[in-house]
């Protein structure tokens, strides 16, 4: 069990990672000036279940002017992204890490304050979860004052100490409670004496800007367990607080069958079934896309698959579209490639329309995948240029080379 797993083991684990070593630098250039520095939340998370981590963040008992002065007299590049909050983001051997002074934080009237401290185990009690209130040092120590790692053994989802003042501090916890109910790898048990608190603060999800609403809804979405955390939200209003409306209950059940289609790009399932929610109301679609801050594409997406759902002439529509893609895979395009995900989504009407053959050499495509992602900027330290531009551009030639491009050939294609 990686539960079991010795520092002596977890060293050996991690050790011969670039984000460890780059981690230990870190740490060296903080001692020399008399700062302790951990590995903090997620990260720990995701290394004792096994799992490899994708964001780094740190925590330091320096305060966020210290920070900002050892990293000018050590030359590590940082950038102040969040100071206001006492984090900054630095750049070294290749790798970016977000890294906060250590805080602590109180409520006064309902409103969260927050105060920066020397303490990691106060600074571990103001976070949301018992399984992210973990910190790691530099010799893969864990410190665990919570027992964060024996509810993540168990499967239990618990809010660290008091779920009224963890949800009052932010209301956004409630979904991010849900979201990390939808997540696949960690396979989290429900703790039904939360949904009854959900629901007397779901209300306070009025007050939260939509940006974040959304960042959370949105991964709900992706997961294949979309339909069982929906259907619990469901239960608590949160969806009306949120401004979906109540979702009907048949509606959940095809996000159940929506999940039986692994072939789906994720980012254009969470379209779908953003779709497929408000197929109802194309009015409140146009709403909340709009006061969430979809991107384009989401949007179009989604409103397509709604828009198809109202149109009579939905079969017929989708034997069109079987037809020009799969029929004609020569004239693929960008948007012929999320017409056949979006085809490949709705497979119960298109077992209306074609034969049990068709379906199963449609099922054996295989959906391209964009192989380049903004976070493999960061392994070409010469590049300075804004991501998003670049990052079309490269799309555009990965789709003109009729998705053959390898993530090699793109990452020539930056570096040149």
């Amino acid at each position: 069990s990686v539960f079991a797993m010795s520092t002596c083991d977890m060293l050996g684990k991690i050790q011969g990672e670039e984000w460890f070593a780059a981690f230990r630098i870190l740490v060296d250039k903080f001692s020399k000036h008399h700062h302790e520095m951990r590995v903090v939340g997620g990260a720990v998370r995701d290394i004792l279940s096994g799992v490899s981590p994708h964001d780094i963040d740190i925590c330091c008992t320096a305060s966020p002017d210290e920070l900002l002065a050892i990293c000018k007299e050590e030359d590590i590049i940082c950038r102040e992204t969040g100071i206001q909050h006492g984090t900054i983001t630095v750049f070294k051997k290749g790798q970016l890490f977000e890294i906060t002074s250590l805080r602590q934080d109180r409520l006064e009237n309902d409103v969260k304050i927050c105060e920066y401290g020397k303490s990691f185990e106060v600074d571990a009690n103001r976070r949301d979860f018992t399984i992210n209130t973990m910190s790691m040092d530099v010799n893969c120590k864990v410190y665990d004052y919570f027992d964060g790692e024996a509810d993540l053994k168990a499967r239990s989802l618990k809010f660290t100490e008091n779920a009224d003042n963890r949800i009052k501090e932010d209301p956004l916890r409630i979904l991010r409670y849900f979201r990390f109910m939808a997540r696949e790898d960690l396979d989290f048990n429900m703790d039904e004496s939360y949904l009854s608190l959900f629901e007397r603060y779901s209300k306070r999800l009025e007050k939260v800007s939509g940006e974040r609403i959304w960042s959370e809804i949105s991964k709900i979405l992706r997961s294949k367990k979309a339909g069982r955390v929906v259907s619990q939200m469901n239960q608590c209003q949160i969806f009306e607080s949120i401004g979906m409306g109540t979702i009907p209950p048949h509606i959940i059940e095809d996000i159940d069958f929506s999940a039986q289609t692994p072939s789906c790009d994720k980012d254009i399932r969470v379209a779908l079934v953003l779709g497929l929610l408000l197929r109802h109301d194309k009015a409140i679609l146009e709403e909340v896309c709009t006061k969430w801050k979809v991107s384009k594409k989401t949007k179009l997406v989604s409103h397509r698959f709604c828009l198809d759902y109202i149109k009579h002439s939905t079969i017929q529509h989708k034997i069109e579209i079987y037809e020009q893609v799969y029929l004609n895979p020569e004239k693929f395009s960008e948007e012929h490639l999320t017409r056949l995900q979006y085809l490949k989504f709705d497979k119960a009407v298109l077992r209306e329309v074609v034969t049990q053959d068709d379906i199963q050499e449609f099922e054996k495509f295989t959906l391209p995948t964009f192989p380049f992602s903004k976070e493999m900027f960061a392994k070409i330290p010469s590049f300075k240029s804004k991501q998003k531009p670049v990052l079309d551009r490269l799309r555009k030639l990965w789709v003109k080379s009729g998705f053959t491009m390898s993530l090699e050939d793109l990452m020539r294609k930056v570096e040149s």
